[in-house]
């Protein structure tokens, strides 16, 4: 067994018992039972930078995560999500946007354009 290719940007957040799960299984094979079937090449699955996975989120090989999106917990993510999008449910759907206009997102950016950095893990930034 050979598990889906994963490619992570930096600033990446996981909760535990993420999973990243087959892309597909062949199924159609007239006098072939699907067990011997055998499954198309997995395809990459993509977590861009700055992303947040939430616990129990399931990730359907393939998918792109796009930059800086929110992935609530128990989700099962079975399309690409859009940057800076927050997404929950079964399917995953958008739930909400992570920042209020775009202004805010060229800001992001150009954080994350620059080399990462370390940082205190969750250090809190409330006044």
């Amino acid at each position: 067994w050979i598990g889906p290719k994963v490619v992570m940007g930096k600033y990446v957040m996981t909760a535990a018992n993420v999973t990243i799960i087959g892309d597909d299984h062949n199924y159609n094979i007239s006098g072939t039972p699907v067990i011997f079937s055998g499954r198309p090449e997995l395809r990459a699955t993509v977590i861009e930078d700055d992303v947040w996975i939430g616990q129990n989120v399931s990730i359907r090989a393939g998918v792109v995560i796009g930059r800086g999106a929110i992935v609530g917990m128990g989700a099962v993510v079975t399309k690409d999500v859009e940057p800076y999008s927050i997404v929950g449910g079964v399917p995953a759907k958008v739930i909400g946007a992570r920042f209020g206009n775009a202004e805010q997102i060229a800001i992001h950016d150009e954080m994350l354009s620059r080399p990462a950095t370390l940082g205190k893990y969750c250090e809190s930034k409330a006044s």
